[in-house]
């Protein structure tokens, strides 16, 4: 295999590399950017993203006032008896319309660092999201666009035309557009409280768990923050080497709090509510509706096909784990277990049944009362929500004498009292993990309030909608279809991978054990540590080996090579005028195909600045659609990562996570530019969540590749190219311990799907005990509430799953297409043509299916991640031999 590698190495070198000077868009991305950001008005020759309107944040006022002035004369075109265009045409202009503004502005809000931006761009999302909140509960928009659906439109419509009209049924629907008056009523504030409810939850979750000071070891409280006797564990420690650290972090933080017990019972009460009033059975059936497993009983499959799979591979994991923690303790402790007016095309008919899918969600369809109670919903679920997410994050304080006095330098302390605000799961201190995870986890009364108040609300909306659960409601459209398919899924999974995460875990109790004073079991606290010790002693590697061969340049001319080669377009650098950008060092890069014609705009927003959000993201600031004169719409992208500013001295230097986090979001932008959909509501990564992974989880996969890797690596000094002993190490350091991985992403993604299956009859601990116990190698911590911490609860209710879905996909269309040969032109046609150019246009699943020539279900989904898991931990073996 090696022998292989090289030989493609050196023909790679051969094939993309004959000059050794940067190109001009590698250049571009390793200087310094001379270019200032200006706050003259007067000197700015444009605005934001060339919108002249937008050379100052009053402009904002104006966008306003344009989107609600053609959005009215959309609204009365739309229910005129004598209109000419297909309604899901006047449809996808509407949302064109309101997205726009809408996109532009949270991309302004979060990234401007102007404080009357910020302002006018929070503005203007308020306005827009009561703008499109009247829009869900219009009636007569709603029964003209249900008619064009199910009777056909006064012109004939394509298959697309089709689908993406019902998805826009779909969304009024599941705002319960089509139920009695009482129920809309009840959907609305179910909404609006979820949202209230997850926002305090996950508040919540980041919360420092303070206990009293003398219950941590005096050893480990150096490592918390200590105050007023009280010490503050803020996470878990989990790569400290200190195994009592670990554990006490893990304990504290993770320690059950009545408060997010209570949200989180709340939340998962009120959306299963919101989705048996929608009509679903539970939330996750309304989730996943219109996704790629389409209903969560593919989602169930999956996970329990993997889990079943993968027992034995992350038993091993653990077992390695487990020998690894033997090494550094002597002393070993039991473990506790647990139809329109023109033709419409396939494509025309499946958006304008999105977009009535979209006002079904919404229980528009359905009796006055019933869509009032589903507004009012909606609303207490988006401030529950908030107030769930806003708990997620808070330190959590303890008096200073229950922390060991030698961690609580770690932590903050004040006034006798230690704050843990986080799970410091990277520390080498055993005993600061411990702390960390007991004390940051530690149960916290109003957070499980919140959580119950959000899933018993969600459930709440969406029984009032129609749904069985919130599942029911969320999976509606997606890949799996149903909460059935996810559960059989994840638990094929589950079955599958027992002994490989058993396998992974015995490995890291031997690293303890020669660690370790006491000998002890592996824990919850200790995996991160001992998976990070694995990769440096296995493979004898540090990170800082790599960072010299991956300038930023460099990796953008990798992504340059790369879609060359796949699909024949190119990156290049642009200019930017004054007053188009909000910042320094921003960059603005063409995407342009083989015919010279541009297809879309990239802004790159790449690097730290103060009050920038640490987070890498891709935003749509203008979504791709076929104009009337027959033009196209190009779309417009941000992607905002945090990397560290270049000096005159040396280009920024990415870690290797960096460079695949990279390719991830470029993964996404790829998929913006190339899904050339006929209605901006489908563009690009506007489809089913469940897909929407998809194409930035592949980019993973070129960017884990030596073969891939060795046409960009190169030193950014000496221009050598990296090592081919370097590449294989870094090939085998993402493949540690990855049976006990994903088994952890199983529990996570079934204990979501549980908690939205419907209304709650225990607390959430209880359930996460449960779910624990049999889809988790690990014990359960008592006194630990991990699951009030757990922010993707809001963002993702009965949704987790789609990473594993999404990867799953991912590695099925690596593994067919891409693995023999990375650059093969062919199978990158195929791929654009067939996947990323419909965006959200085609149903996901015969999508998938017909890509890949089989059906898209639960046991083809777990067949490729558990085939890839042997391939991994066979290739992690051969190394350490």
């Amino acid at each position: 295999m090696i022998h292989l590698l090289k030989k493609q190495f050196y023909k790679n070198c051969k094939r993309y590399r004959n000059v050794n000077t940067w190109s001009p868009l590698a250049t571009a991305f390793n200087s310094i950017n001379k270019e200032t950001y200006g706050f003259d008005f007067s000197k700015k020759k444009t605005g934001l993203f060339g919108i002249f309107e937008l050379k100052t944040s009053d402009g904002f006022n104006v966008l306003k006032d344009q989107a609600i002035s053609q959005t009215n004369a959309l609204i009365a075109e739309s229910i005129n008896q004598n209109r000419k265009r297909k309604m899901v045409e006047i449809f996808d202009e509407m949302s064109d319309t309101l997205c726009k503004v809408a996109d532009l502005a949270e991309f302004i809000r979060i990234a401007h660092p102007e404080k009357q931006f910020v302002t006018a761009a929070e503005d203007a999302c308020l306005f827009i999201s009561s703008i499109v909140e009247k829009l869900n509960t219009h009636r007569e928009l709603y029964h003209a666009l249900k008619h064009v659906v199910h009777n056909g439109d006064i012109q004939e419509t394509s298959v697309v035309d089709k689908h993406v009209a019902t998805l826009f049924l779909s969304d009024f629907e599941l705002c319960a557009i089509h139920l009695p008056e009482s129920i809309r009523e009840n959907v609305v504030q179910l909404n609006y409280y979820i949202l209230q409810v997850g926002q305090k939850f996950m508040a919540g979750t980041t919360n420092a768990r303070a206990v009293d000071a003398n219950i941590v070891p005096p050893n480990i409280r150096q490592y918390f923050t200590e105050k007023d006797n009280k010490v503050y564990v803020q996470g878990l420690y989990i790569d400290s080497s200190s195994y009592l650290l670990r554990e006490t972090a893990y304990r504290i933080f993770l320690y059950p709090d009545d408060q997010q017990e209570y949200l989180l019972q709340e939340l998962l009460n009120c959306r299963h509510t919101l989705a048996t009033l929608c009509g679903f059975s539970s939330y996750a059936h309304r989730a996943v509706k219109g996704s790629t497993v389409e209903t969560p009983e593919v989602i169930y499959e999956f996970l329990n096909i993997l889990n079943d799979n993968l027992k034995l591979k992350a038993r091993q994991d653990f077992n390695e784990m487990q020998k690894m923690k033997d090494v550094e303790s002597p002393i070993k402790q039991h473990v506790v277990h647990n139809g329109d007016i023109q033709e419409t095309s396939v494509v025309d008919k499946h958006v304008a049944t999105l977009f009535l899918s979209d006002f079904e969600l919404c229980a528009i369809h359905l009796p006055e009362s019933i869509r009032e109670n589903v507004v009012q919903l909606n609303y207490y679920i988006l401030q529950v929500g908030q107030k769930f997410m806003a708990g997620t994050t808070n330190a959590r304080a303890v008096d200073a004498n229950i922390v060991p006095p030698n961690i609580r330098q770690y932590f903050t302390e004040k006034d006798n009292k230690v704050y843990v605000q986080g799970l410091y799961i990277d520390s080498s201190s055993y005993l600061l993990r411990e702390t960390a995870y007991r004390i940051f986890l530690y149960p916290d009364d109003q957070q499980e309030y919140l959580l119950q108040e959000l899933l018993n609300c969600r459930h709440t909306l969406a029984t009032l909608c129609g749904f069985s659960s919130y599942a029911h409601r969320a999976v509606k459209g997606s890949t799996v279809e149903t909460p059935e398919v996810i559960y059989e899924f994840l638990n094929i999974l589950n079955d599958n991978l027992k002994l490989k995460a058993r396998q992974d875990f015995n490995e890291m109790q031997k690293m303890k054990d020669v660690e370790s004073p006491i000998k002890q079991e592996i824990m919850p606290w200790d995996t991160a540590y001992f998976t990070a010790k694995a990769k440096k002693n296995w493979l004898n590697m540090t990170i800082t080996e790599f960072a010299p061969y991956f300038s930023l340049g460099a990796c953008m001319d990798g992504i340059n090579i790369l879609i060359q080669a796949l699909y024949g377009i190119r990156l290049e650098y642009v200019p930017v005028l004054s007053g188009e950008v909000w910042a320094n060092n921003v960059h603005k890069i063409a995407v342009i195909d083989e015919n010279e014609m541009i297809l879309g705009y990239i802004y790159c927003d790449f690097f730290e600045r103060k009050g920038k959000p640490n987070q890498d993201c891709h935003f749509t600031i203008r979504g791709g659609r076929q104009l009337s004169d027959g033009s196209y719409q190009n779309p417009i992208v941000v992607l905002m990562l945090s990397l560290p500013v270049p000096t005159w001295s040396k280009p920024c230097l990415l870690t290797p996570a960096s460079v695949e986090n990279l390719f991830h979001e470029m993964g996404h932008a790829l998929h913006s530019m190339l899904g050339r959909t006929k209605y901006q509501h489908v563009t690009g990564t506007r489809c089913s969540t469940d897909f929407a992974e998809v194409p930035s989880v592949l980019m993973e996969y070129f960017a884990s590749d030596p073969r891939v890797v060795s046409t960009f690596a190169k030193h950014f000094q000496t221009l050598e190219q990296i090592p081919m002993i370097l590449l294989d190490k870094l090939y085998a350091s993402k493949n540690i311990f990855c049976a006990s991985e994903l088994q952890n992403q199983i529990y996570y993604s079934m204990l979501d799907q549980v908690y939205h299956s419907g209304q709650l009859e225990k607390s959430s601990t209880e359930i996460l005990k449960e779910i624990q116990g049999k889809y988790y190698e690990l014990p359960y911590v008592e006194n630990t509430a991990w699951q009030l911490r757990f922010s993707h609860l809001v963002g993702y209710g009965a949704k987790y799953y789609s990473y594993l879905v999404s990867r799953a996909i991912a590695s099925w269309i690596w593994q067919t297409y891409f693995e023999a040969d990375p650059f093969n032109r062919t199978a990158g046609n195929r791929y654009r043509k067939e996947c990323l150019e419909h965006g959200g246009g085609k149903p996901p699943s015969k999508l998938v299916s017909d890509f890949l020539n089989k059906e898209a279900n639960a046991k083809n989904f777990a067949k490729s991640l558990l085939h890839e898991i042997d391939i991994k931990m066979e290739h992690v073996e051969k190394l350490r031999q």
